[in-house]
């Protein structure tokens, strides 16, 4: 009996060994620590399908990877979004749950993790048809939390995202109602940072500044109206 289960062991150890070299030989990646297959990034020219397999393979790593698999895969698709544009962005954002799991990496404890979804963020905020998204799921909370709790990597980098945020000025309420002007004037006054901490500073002013031309022309907005609603009333 033994001796049979022996027999049956080396098979599938021999077998696992044949899959192992059968798979990196297909373009495949085997992680020897997680025991994981990693699907290989689309060449140029690639389908949609095989470009949304691809980022679906990046999502199940973002849910069940450990904390070095995690990081890594929020680093390949960041890259693949920079590289790449507004392709894999489109196909992306269409993929059920992304979005929320990119929002529990922005509260994450692992501070890699955090740091590495604020650049994915970023780089999102850059296509003006998704930054309404990312606002309406709830991205600007855990960014201003960096501002007062991250470290100064994040912090520069949740800086540069409001920015790119608040240059809509339909966004500026959504900064100024979860504490980010406090904890931008915080940082402007450069209490704690050395002159390497001038950058994020200088950001730092530079997004209260945008929120302060916010500020004016929502209520220079909110003015007009009332004086159109006024105009109207005495036209009736």
């Amino acid at each position: 009996m033994q001796s049979d289960l022996d027999i049956i062991f080396v098979k599938l150890d021999n077998n696992l060994n044949s899959l192992s070299e059968l798979v990196n030989s297909d373009g495949f990646l085997l992680s020897n620590a997680n025991y994981a297959i990693v699907v290989s990034r689309p060449g140029p020219g690639a389908s949609r399908d095989d470009i949304k397999f691809y980022v679906k393979d990046l999502l199940c790593r973002f849910k069940i990877g450990r904390v070095d698999m995690k990081k890594q895969a929020i680093v390949s698709f960041t890259q693949v979004i920079q590289e790449e544009g507004e392709r894999y962005v489109k196909i992306a954002m269409k993929i059920d749950g992304l979005v929320h799991v990119l929002l529990k990496f922005l509260n994450s404890k692992e501070v890699g993790i955090q740091e590495e979804a604020l650049k994915y963020v970023a780089v999102i905020y850059g296509f003006d048809s998704y930054k309404s998204v990312l606002v309406g799921i709830g991205v600007v909370a855990p960014s201003i939390r960096v501002l007062e709790t991250g470290s100064d990597l994040g912090k520069e980098l949740s800086t540069r995202c409001l920015m790119k945020v608040t240059a809509n000025s339909d966004n500026v309420w959504y900064v100024s109602a979860h504490g980010g002007v406090s904890a931008l004037l915080k940082i402007c006054g450069g209490s704690g940072y050395d002159d390497a901490g001038g950058e994020l500073v200088g950001l730092a002013c530079g997004v209260f500044r945008v929120i302060g031309r916010g500020s004016y022309v929502c209520d220079t907005e909110q003015r007009e109206r009332e004086r159109e609603r006024r105009r109207e009333k005495e036209d009736e």
